[in-house]
C-alpha cells in the first residue's frame, strides 16, 4: 500500500519511537471518516469495530467522497487517507470507530484501461530505475521499492533491521530527498511539514523566492560592474571622466560599492545618462520589497552612511547567491527524484490483480525494457528489451503445479528470430538443467505496433486489477 506520510514520517520517527506509537501513525494514514448522518440500520450492519464491508466511489472531490455501501446506502465522507480516491474506485472499509463512525481503507480497487496499460510499458520508457542482474533478480526484485511498504509494517514489527530496509530503492529515494530537504529548509530559513507533500511546499517556496532573487542578484552585478562588458566599462570611465566626478572614479577604484552606488543615484537624479542596464539596476532596489535592499535604498535618500546598510544587502546577496547555488544544483536533483519516487508508487498501484502480478522497469547491458508477472494457477511473465536495432519480447506461462513452459517470442529483428530457432535445443538442455520441461516455442517477426495490440490483449484477457 502506497501510504505518503508514512514514507516522511519514516526517516525522522520510525527509527526512533515507539513501536507503538509507529503503528499508529501508520493507521491514521488510512483513515475515511463518515461526515454525514448514518443510519441506525447501517451501524448494525457495519457490526462494530473490526468488521469489514465494501463501498464504491461514486463521486470524489479533493477529501470529499461520496460512498455506495450495501443496501443501497450512500454516505458522505472525508478521505483523510493519502490514497487518491476516484469515481469507480471499489473501497474494501474495516470499521475502526462507531463514534464517530471511521474506516480504515484495507484495499482499493481499480481496473485500469488498456490505453493506460499500454502507455506504462511502452511510452514511459525514460524512467527505467532498475540495473537488472539476472543472477540476483531476487533481491533486485525484492529491492526495487515496489514492496517498501510492506518491509516498513515489519519494521514496525521488528521483523527487519533499520539497515535492511534502507536497502530498498524507495526508502534510498526518500532518505536522499529528506537530505536535501532538510538542507533547503535551513537556507530558506522555515519549518516543513516532514512528509512529500512538505517537501513540495519547500520546492515551490524556492520557485517563488528565487523568482525575487534572480533580479536582486542581476541587479547588484550590474551595479558592481561584474556583468558590464569592456566597451560598456570604458565608456562609463570615460563619461566620470568628463563630468569631473573624481570622487565616483576614486570610491570606483577603492572598490567602495556603498559609495559608488550612492553617486550613480545623485548622477541619475542629476540627468546624467548612466545607461539602461545601470539605471534599470537603480530602478529595480528603488522598487523592490526585500527589507535589506528598502535599508540600503533609505540609507542613501536619507543621506546616511550606507556602509551598515549596505553590509546587510550583501549579506542577503550571499543567501541568494546560495539559494541560487541550491536551486541550479540540488532542485533537479529534488525533481528527479520525485519522477522516480512517482513511477514506483505509479507501478505499485498498477499492474496488480488481486495483490498477485506487479511491473518492473530495468536495463540491461545496453538494453532497456521491463518485466511483468503474474501468478495464480498459471505463472505468467512477460518480458521487453528494446535496443536502437530494434526489440526484442516474449511471454513465458507455466502451470503452479507442473514445470511445463511455453514460450512465445515476438521481434523485429529477422536476424535475431533465425538465431533463437536455431538455439531451440541449446534452450531445451539449460530448461532441462532446472527441471522444467519445454512444452512449446515460437518465434514470430512483428512490427512494434503489433507488440502493442499483442500486449494489449493478453493483459486484458488476463483481467488486471489494481489492488492497492
Amino acid at each position: 500500500m502506497e501510504i505518503r506520510r508514512i514514507e516522511g514520517v519514516l526517516l525522522y520517527h520510525a527509527l526512533e519511537q515507539s513501536q507503538g506509537l509507529k503503528a499508529q501513525r501508520a493507521g491514521e494514514e488510512l483513515r475515511i471518516r463518515v461526515l454525514s448522518t448514518v443510519p441506525e440500520v447501517l451501524l448494525e450492519l457495519t457490526g462494530g469495530g473490526g468488521s469489514t464491508i465494501r463501498a464504491k466511489v461514486s463521486n470524489a472531490e479533493g477529501t470529499r467522497v461520496l460512498l455506495s455501501l450495501p443496501q443501497g446506502f450512500e454516505i458522505e465522507a472525508e478521505n483523510r487517507s493519502s490514497l487518491n480516491l476516484m469515481a469507480g474506485d471499489t473501497v474494501e472499509l474495516t470499521v475502526e470507530e462507531t463514534n464517530p463512525l471511521t474506516f480504515r481503507i484495507s484495499g482499493l480497487y481499480r481496473r485500469p484501461s488498456v490505453e493506460e496499460l499500454i502507455k506504462t510499458i511502452f511510452e514511459d520508457s525514460s524512467k527505467f530505475f532498475i540495473n537488472m542482474n539476472p543472477l540476483r533478480l531476487k533481491e533486485a526484485v525484492e529491492n526495487s521499492g515496489l514492496f517498501y511498504e510492506r518491509k516498513l509494517v515489519d519494521l514496525l514489527l521488528d521483523k527487519v533491521k533499520p539497515e535492511e530496509l534502507l536497502g530498498d530503492a524507495k526508502a534510498h529515494l526518500l532518505q536522499t530527498l529528506f537530505l536535501h530537504a532538510k538542507e533547503l529548509s535551513k537556507l530558506l530559513g522555515v519549518e516543513y511539514e516532514k512528509s512529500l507533500q512538505g517537501i513540495k511546499g519547500l520546492i515551490e517556496q524556492l520557485k517563488t523566492t528565487m523568482a525575487g532573487k534572480k533580479e536582486l542578484l542581476n541587479a547588484v552585478k550590474t551595479l558592481r560592474l561584474e556583468s558590464t562588458s569592456h566597451e560598456e566599462y570604458l565608456q562609463l570611465i570615460k563619461t566620470l571622466e568628463s563630468l569631473g566626478e573624481r570622487e565616483v572614479l576614486r570610491a570606483l577604484e577603492k572598490g567602495e560599492w556603498h559609495t559608488f552606488i550612492k553617486f550613480l543615484y545623485e548622477l541619475r537624479d542629476k540627468g546624467v545618462k548612466l545607461g539602461d542596464k545601470l539605471e534599470k539596476a537603480l530602478s529595480y532596489l528603488e522598487g523592490s520589497q526585500e527589507p535589506a535592499v528598502r535599508d540600503f535604498v533609505k540609507a542613501l535618500t536619507e543621506y546616511k552612511d550606507p556602509k551598515t546598510a549596505y553590509s546587510r544587502l550583501m549579506e542577503e546577496v550571499e543567501r541568494a547567491n546560495r539559494l541560487m547555488d541550491f536551486y541550479q544544483t540540488k532542485l533537479p536533483a529534488m525533481e528527479q527524484l520525485f519522477h522516480r519516487l512517482e513511477l514506483i508508487v505509479g507501478l505499485q498501484q498498477f499492474f496488480l490483480r488481486q495483490g498477485k502480478a506487479f511491473y518492473i522497469p530495468f536495463y540491461y547491458e545496453g538494453a532497456k525494457g521491463g518485466l511483468a508477472f503474474l501468478s495464480g494457477e498459471t505463472y505468467t511473465v512477460f518480458f521487453r528489451l528494446s535496443y536502437e536495432e530494434g526489440y526484442v519480447a516474449g511471454f513465458l506461462k507455466m502451470p503452479e503445479k507442473e514445470k511445463l513452459l511455453d514460450i512465445r517470442i515476438l521481434t523485429n529483428m529477422e536476424g535475431l528470430a533465425k538465431a533463437i530457432r536455431e538455439k531451440k535445443d541449446m534452450l531445451e538442455d539449460m530448461l532441462k538443467e532446472e527441471g522444467i520441461r519445454l512444452k512449446s516455442i515460437s518465434v514470430s517477426v512483428e512490427s512494434f505496433d503489433t507488440l502493442k495490440e499483442e500486449v494489449g490483449r493478453a493483459f486484458y484477457k488476463e483481467g488486471f486489477l489494481l489492488v492497492v
